[in-house]
């Protein structure tokens, strides 16, 4: 990934990320003179199907960084618990355990 979470924010409609710092439109700028300058210089030179390869593997990788980035911007999956295993965790007290059957506290 080469963009960072913080340069960004996720897009009210649809996919993608909006630039929120100097460094995000730095990004954005970049990826678009990666894509732009050479295609136009294989269209230049008649290369019709080497630009539209440039354009399409430069287009795929920009898709997997934005992915990457909005991945990085989620919060983290807390599994919740399953009912009928037990589980010992930090929201129960370490003095109490409880299973189908028992009620266990320490002394």
């Amino acid at each position: 990934m080469f963009g960072k979470p913080n340069w960004f924010r996720p897009k009210a409609f649809g996919f993608g990320l909006t630039p929120v710092t100097w460094q995000g439109w730095a990004y954005t700028a970049g990826w678009a003179g990666l894509l732009a300058a050479p295609f136009s210089l294989f269209l230049m030179a008649h290369k019709e199907w080497e630009a539209l390869l440039w354009l399409g593997a430069g287009i795929g990788l920009l898709v997997y960084d934005v992915r990457g980035i909005l991945t990085a911007m989620r919060p983290p999956v807390v599994k919740k618990p399953q009912d009928d295993v037990l589980y010992i965790g930090p929201e129960t007290g370490a003095a109490e355990l409880a299973t189908r059957k028992y009620d266990m506290r320490l002394r």
